[in-house]
């Protein structure tokens, strides 16, 4: 656990109390504080007094041994001056200790930690990179960016730390607000609160700095800094002389003023044990805090431990004091401060009964097992702490590496796994090596965090190097790759940056390695390496199992066959025929034939273009769509153009509304090449589509030869023409095929099923299943 201060210190905030519950259940803490550098040899406060002394002693062991507690010492600290105030800086900070923060940290028997706990003083992207752990809590306690002197890039650092952080707890609703702006994928809800029991303890004596002090006496108890609204107290001091006005807690603001007035009394910090003592003695607990963005986003302990001892209690109106349900008196400005406490002050017994009533509802015992039933259930984002201190389970963290973003086959079935698989059990992530992420909105929205890696050019080692920091500042668990780019990349990532597990889908049979070209050697090179250093690889298709055998030689121990799949409720989302046609602004075309797919030399599309004469002849209303976009549309235009169809062929370029495209045809036509299993052939079934295809690798897979639709030779238009006009001109047959054809697939290839057992895989690459 990272806290600002040091333990057995006069403040004890939330974290100090929750690490009182982790030991009681057996756990061991490494309470870390800091960090210290050279420069606090000659500027040190009592606090920092405290963190040198643990550097020097090289930590000490507390509470029989459960309890290290250690500040270190870096070269680099994180500071809000030029050259600190930088990301690098940040993450630097535990890297350049003396001694090694890790070593200090694995002879201490913390070399790896089941719970990284953060609260925003901590370096907390430092810990992040440089603490192996199994669970990341970030306890965001403070709009800290808000603070004076919090280095400028704060902010930037805090929302990476959020969305890599397996949980963000948040002690004040303006924080849950803004760690979910800022990409948590965890966020709760969890204020401070108070042990009851050390402020109810009858017959304690009163301090002997406090007795001579007139009454009634006002306390405030806690840290005096910026938030602290002297200038408010000042005026109420003044306007109600007769009172004593203590102040308990160190003093980091500027309060000379304050302090020369005849009833107000700066006490100075005091053990937290004597607290109650001094609660015990006074009238009234005050809150006297400024009103901005600051305070507005802390949700003050000391009003529970008011209430605790039983006090009444008059707060300025901050949004936490204002909705948090105490029995207290909120007051803004000095008049209605000053008449709160004089109201307070006449107080009948019932007050000081909901006040105690008050204070055990809300106690750090509470607030802990709330924190334990966040965290227990999770189990995939990590299992509970149990009283053996055992080690918690996060989410898997699994990132899926893929060469574009672009809405094709192979991008569209990665995403329909992250949308299918267990959110609780599996935390995606999403790398694309080049080109626009026009998929990004849709990976986000399933829950994936994505990311780009910036490649340029085929072999570029900056992008291997910029992926392999990412699987290992991110703690990647599996790496699956689709792709052959992202088949090379994520293989020598994910084994230099520590993976457990590495997983290759292989969507597509590419006619490039079969060419007797010296090119072809060293990508087949690479393809064996990727393959080798792959723990599985997904084959989509039986045809492909094959081709990877026959052409590429590759042994087939590692392959396992899981088809794509399609979600049989496509029909659900697919409009009428006409209002299709309406919605994607096709002209009236009769019939219309059409695919979908990059438009790339390995689909055909031209083929399909070569083959519209022919049926424009037998149709000639007939026309074609072509949806999707790449490098071969200026080529594709230019044949149109050429044949004398451009008026009859519709380019619709990315579509993101698949099922619709599909639902304006009247039959779908696939003269691809060579295929692993296209994506866009089994929605086109799913949907009854009569269908045409070419006899490529995979397809023969799916389409039955006059059973569930009809299969040309691949690079032949006038059998394209031919199967397609036969079908247009028997619409029982069509109907049949479509029909038999939708059955087939719903059988063979559901969404569910390739969901689950990529799910077995995935458990299984990790060790956590048979």
């Amino acid at each position: 656990m990272w806290e600002h201060f040091a333990p057995g210190g006069p403040i004890r905030v939330g974290g100090h109390h929750l690490a009182e519950r982790f030991l009681r259940r057996g756990a061991r803490i490494a309470w870390c504080t800091g960090p210290v550098s050279p420069a606090n040899f000659v500027k040190a406060g009592r606090e920092t007094r405290a963190r040198l002394r643990l550097w020097r002693r090289g930590g000490e062991f507390l509470r029989d041994g459960a309890l290290f507690a250690y500040a270190p010492m870096t070269l680099a600290p994180y500071r809000p001056y030029p050259l600190l105030d930088r990301a690098a800086a940040a993450r630097l900070t535990l890297r350049a200790t003396v001694p090694a923060f890790r070593k200090v940290l694995a002879g201490a028997g913390f070399e790896r930690v089941d719970l990284l706990w953060m609260n925003p003083g901590s370096p907390f992207l430092a810990l992040l990179d440089e603490v192996p752990h199994d669970l990341s809590v970030y306890r965001m306690s403070d709009d800290t960016a808000a603070f004076p002197k919090t280095p400028a890039s704060f902010s930037a650092l805090e929302a990476e730390v959020c969305r890599r952080a397996d949980l963000v707890v948040a002690t004040a609703r303006r924080l849950l607000a803004r760690a979910r702006s800022l990409g948590a994928r965890h966020a709760i809800y969890l204020p401070n609160a108070c042990d009851p029991e050390p402020f109810q303890q009858p017959g304690l004596a009163e301090p002997a700095d406090l007795a001579a002090l007139p009454r009634p006496r006002a306390a405030y108890v806690g840290a005096i800094d910026s938030w602290f609204d002297a200038p408010l107290l000042g005026e109420v001091a003044r306007r109600l002389a007769g009172w004593s006005f203590v102040l308990l807690g160190p003093a980091r603001a500027d309060l000379a003023r304050l302090g020369r007035l005849p009833n107000v009394f700066l006490l100075g910090p005091r053990p937290y044990g004597d607290l109650p003592a001094y609660l015990a003695h006074v009238d009234v607990g005050i809150v006297p805090f400024r009103l901005d963005a600051l305070t507005h986003a802390i949700h003050p302990i000391k009003v529970y431990e008011y209430c605790a001892a039983g006090i009444p209690v008059v707060a300025t109106p901050m949004e936490e004091t204002a909705a948090m349900g105490a029995p207290l008196r909120l007051a803004d400005g000095p008049g209605d401060f000053a008449a709160a406490l004089e109201q307070a002050r006449a107080e009948d017994g019932a007050g000081r009964a909901a006040r105690l009533a008050f204070a055990r509802r809300h106690t750090w015992d509470r607030r802990f097992e709330q924190l334990m039933a966040v965290i227990g259930p999770l189990r995939g984002t990590a299992a509970a702490v149990p009283a053996a201190g055992s080690a918690p389970q996060r989410r898997a963290r699994v990132l899926h590496v893929i060469s574009t973003l672009l809405p094709g086959g192979t991008e569209m079935a990665a995403l329909r796994l992250v949308q299918r698989l267990d959110p609780a059990r599996y935390d995606f992530q999403v790398a694309y090596l080049k080109g626009e992420p026009a998929l990004a909105r849709e990976f986000e929205t399933a829950g994936a965090r994505v990311v780009g890696m910036r490649l340029r050019g085929k072999a570029d080692p900056l992008c291997l190097v910029r992926l392999w920091r990412h699987v290992r500042r991110e703690r990647i668990d599996l790496v699956h790759t689709h792709m052959d780019l992202a088949d090379y990349y994520g293989a020598f990532a994910a084994r230099l940056g520590g993976a457990r597990g590495l997983i290759s889908s292989k969507h597509n049979a590419d006619e490039f390695r079969t060419r007797r070209t010296w090119k072809r050697y060293p990508f087949l090179a690479l393809e064996r390496l990727a393959y080798e250093a792959a723990d599985a690889v997904i084959v989509v298709s039986a045809g492909l199992v094959e081709f990877l055998r026959e052409a590429e030689h590759l042994p087939t121990r590692k392959m396992v066959v899981i088809v794509n799949g399609v979600d049989g409720r496509i029909a659900g989302a697919a409009p009428p025929r006409d209002e299709a046609r309406r919605r994607l602004g096709l002209p009236p075309f009769d019939p219309l034939v059409g695919t979908v797919g990059r438009l790339a030399p390995q689909k055909g599309q031209i083929d399909l273009l070569r083959a519209l004469p022919a049926i424009l002849a037998a149709f000639p209303s007939a026309g074609v769509v072509l949806a999707g976009e790449g490098p071969s549309r200026g080529d594709l235009e230019s044949e149109a153009r050429r044949l004398g169809i451009a008026d009859r062929v519709v380019f619709l370029g990315h579509r993101r509304d698949v099922p619709v495209v599909l639902a304006a045809l009247d039959l779908f036509a696939l003269p691809s090449l060579w295929e692993g299993l296209p994506q866009a052939l089994l929605e086109a079934m799913a949907l009854s589509l009569p269908v045409v295809a070419a006899r490529a690798t995979g397809v023969a897979d799916v389409v039955s030869d006059g059973e569930t639709g009809l299969l040309v030779p691949a690079r032949h238009p006038a059998a394209l023409a031919g199967a397609a006009i036969s079908l247009l001109r028997d619409p029982v047959l069509a109907r049949r095929l479509g029909a038999s054809g939708r059955r087939a697939v719903l059988e063979k290839h559901s969404l569910a099923a390739m969901a689950s057992q990529i799910d077995r895989l995935y458990r299984r690459v990790l060790g956590e299943g048979p």
